[in-house]
């Protein structure tokens, strides 16, 4: 169901929108000059800014199923680069 909330389009078009013409012109960026391989920059656009906006979503979560020994580090240390590395891997050329 998608929502009809004012409050979400005024986010849209007040931070979405511009972080997403941003990340989408590095990937754009990235392709034309073969550092990343052809793919549908679009959706990588909103698969990586999904990602990191899920982990700041949801860190609470995580911090609760990924154990303290585990991790060895706090959780806000090691996501976003295991993110970063995660995105990379995918979208290099």
């Amino acid at each position: 169901m998608i929502s009809k909330s004012d409050h979400i389009d005024m986010m849209v078009k007040s931070y979405v929108s511009r972080n997403f013409k941003l990340v989408h012109g590095i990937i754009k960026d990235g392709v034309q000059k073969g550092i990343f391989r052809e793919h549908d920059t679009a959706f990588s656009t909103l698969s990586l800014i999904g990602m990191i906006l899920y982990y700041f979503t949801y860190e609470p979560i995580f911090t609760r199923l990924i154990s303290a020994k585990k991790r060895k580090k706090p959780v806000t240390e090691f996501l976003p680069d295991h993110i970063f590395k995660l995105f990379i891997e995918g979208v290099k050329a």
